[in-house]
């Protein structure tokens, strides 16, 4: 027995008799642990502070966290050798998640293993001050509620951050951690419009820490959002009377000032006088001629403390974005971070492009303004281009710029005389000038111009039918037309045509022959007609065209049945001399495009993933073979990897 140890002695007294003594030996005393500690874990209920339970179980403590996962010590016996081996296993709900083969009484830092839980595998840090470990994991949990927020997360962040306030809260009550945290949720709320909820976590955050500024100005937000504006403006007077130069505070009472304003002249009450709120200080107020007007121009509404941080020009770093944290593999992290500072790149040139056509406008704009300016002030026809601007109205007399002078008469020439010597000055000095060609036209150059102007529109639109039905065909060709963007549910399929311009709803034609072949037909180009590679529901067939883009949406007559595209796999074919003709031969699809759809099936039509407790059998083997990929892939273990491969590309052909 491993809790008492029992020594016999045989003694002898030469007379022949034999004597057993037995007496018992306490064994050491196992090591103290206060907590244990478990972050990193792919299964996120997993993470946390473990505290001892006060039961054991094989001869060592039970651990157990908030989200009731426990850590025990369990025993394994060989069917070979009959021998029993002991081992650490992390799990819920009597299923294990993580476990690690171990003799030792504690549960050992490294070697564990994944069995139904996520990768990545959690590091696990027994410690001996549970204060100490309740600080730490609230860390980890802030953290982790950071990198969400930052996300635009709001919900998980706060879901992170309140796990972080109940560890404090039970065992390291005094922590000034906790103020930041109920900040933070209070933010959080704000985002969601959760008023009330927001205005809790402010109050609490100032019992903690009463010259908390995040904390005044979040409960003046909150406040707002319930209309009880003096209790608001009484929240800013204390972070100014703290610190009189903040900005935010001053903003904020400038729209608070002008909600209140606002208010009074519809005949509803004055803002009522500040209430006492939880965690307020007897603070005397600022008058309110002390108030820095200098910012007259500034924020029209003040949407949460710190959401003009947001829309500030200072990107946050590719390093500090959320997959950094989430202890993916390097290769990943290198392919998304080349993704994203492409995406940057890209919208930085879209933005320069927008400013320069907005430039571009307003000079032209002001050129034609400037330009009827001055024919109006001439006196001369208005410039036929700016009856295009509908923000330009006719301008009065006093309106005129004081730089332009008022039209003058026209001068008379009929009763001016010029003598034969000077009309031959004036000749002379124009002989060597040829007299321009009229411009003008007449009745008929009007009408020759508009039928010339209608020739070129209808030779326009001539081209743009041709080049639109090229395209069609070039689309009928291309893979045999199957669609550009092609996914699926465990339900139903999602396709996409990128369609050429000027392409119309009344141009398409869509049609299902039993469920078993499919047409789709765009100004009588059929670039889809061939039979589907499963049966769908003929009468349930959904099509839209938006921007340039047919999307359709099909129900699968078998639920949960793989696709590996939309037609039907043709055989090969051969010509004459028995060579397989390439454009008849499938395109393969990789490991990664199967991965793929097989996330999609395993995801729901409603984006959530289903409990794995909830499938039938051939689905969860599916997750399993799903499962085993990505440890393999994660683990670089080639081997495991072949496997897994061969696992999905059997279960490719068969019904999930």
């Amino acid at each position: 027995s491993r809790s008492k140890l029992i020594v016999g002695l045989v003694i002898s007294d030469g007379r022949g008799a034999i004597h057993l003594n037995f007496f018992s030996m306490a064994p050491e005393a196992s090591p103290a642990c206060a907590a244990i500690l478990v972050t990193g874990a792919g299964s996120d209920d997993v993470n946390g502070l473990y505290v001892p339970t006060g039961r054991k179980w094989h001869e060592a403590e039970i651990f157990e966290n908030d989200k009731l996962c426990m850590l025990s010590r369990e025993p394994h016996k060989s069917q070979k050798t009959g021998l029993t081996s002991y081992g650490w296993i992390l799990g819920q709900d009597r299923k294990p998640m993580y476990a690690v083969q171990s003799e030792e009484i504690l549960p050992p830092k490294s070697g564990w293993k994944k069995f139904t839980g996520q990768v990545p595998i959690p590091a696990v840090d027994p410690s001996d001050s549970l204060k100490a470990a309740a600080e730490t994991a609230a860390l980890a949990f802030k953290d982790q509620g950071n990198a969400l927020f930052t996300a635009r997360s709001y919900k998980e962040a706060a879901t992170k951050w309140s796990r972080a306030l109940s560890t404090l809260e039970k065992y390291c009550s005094d922590s000034q951690v906790r103020a930041t945290l109920y900040a933070n949720r209070a933010e959080s709320n704000i985002r969601m419009e959760r008023w009330e909820e927001a205005l809790l976590d402010c109050e609490a955050a100032l019992v903690t820490k009463p010259s908390h500024d995040k904390a005044l100005l979040r409960a003046a937000v909150a406040l707002r959002g319930l209309k009880r504006y003096g209790d608001a403006i009484g929240m800013v007077q204390r972070c100014l009377e703290l610190e009189p130069s903040h900005y935010d505070a001053k903003m904020l009472m400038q729209d608070l000032d002008r909600l209140v304003t606002s208010e009074q002249p519809s005949g509803r009450p004055a803002a009522s006088k500040p209430q006492r709120l939880r965690g307020d200080a007897n603070l005397s107020s600022i008058p309110r001629d002390a108030r820095d007007m200098n910012h007259q121009k500034g924020l029209e509404a003040f949407e949460g403390y710190s959401q003009m941080r947001e829309n500030s020009t200072e990107e946050v770093p590719i390093s500090d974005l959320p997959y950094h944290k989430m202890g993916l593999p390097q290769e990943q992290l290198d392919l998304m971070d080349s993704f994203f500072r492409e995406l940057r790149a890209n919208k930085k040139q879209q933005a320069k492009s927008q400013r320069q056509e907005l430039a571009e406008y307003e000079l032209v704009k002001n050129e034609y303004r400037e330009r009827a300016l001055e024919d109006q002030a001439l006196g001369r026809a208005p410039t036929p281009m700016l009856e295009s601007y509908e923000e330009a109205p006719a301008l009065k007399d006093d309106e005129l710029p004081l730089t332009l002078t008022a039209p003058k008469k026209p001068v008379e020439t009929d009763n001016i005389q010029i003598s034969a010597d000077e009309k031959k000055e004036i000749d002379d000095l124009f002989a060597n000038f040829k007299p321009k060609a009229s411009k003008s036209l007449g009745p008929s150059g009007r009408r020759s111009r508009f039928q010339q102007i209608i020739h070129e529109e209808e030779e326009e639109a001539s081209v743009a039918e041709i080049r639109a039905m090229e395209e069609l065909k070039k689309l009928q060709r291309t893979r045999r037309g199957e669609p550009t963007r092609f996914e699926q549910a465990a339900g139903e399929l999602y396709c996409w045509w990128s369609l050429p311009a000027g392409i119309s709803a009344k141009d398409i034609k869509v049609s299902g022959s039993g469920g078993e072949w499919l047409t789709v037909s765009v100004r009588d180009v059929p670039i889809f007609d061939r039979q589907l590679f499963h049966q769908i529901k003929g009468d349930d067939i959904i099509w839209s065209l938006d921007a340039g883009e047919l999307s359709l949406t099909l129900t699968k007559r078998e639920r949960s049945k793989l696709w590996d595209q939309l037609g039907s796999v043709s055989e090969m074919q051969r010509d004459a001399s028995g060579k397989v003709i390439p454009s008849t031969i499938p395109e393969p699809m990789s490991i990664n495009d199967r991965l793929a759809k097989f996330r999609q099936m395993v995801t729901g039509d409603d984006g959530e993933e289903p409990r794995y407790e909830d499938l039938n059998d051939q689905s969860k083997q599916l997750v399993d073979a799903m499962r085993r990929f990505e440890h393999a892939r994660a683990t670089g273990d080639h081997n495991a990897l072949a496997l897994a491969e061969h696992d999905l590309e059997e279960l490719g052909r068969v019904v999930v």
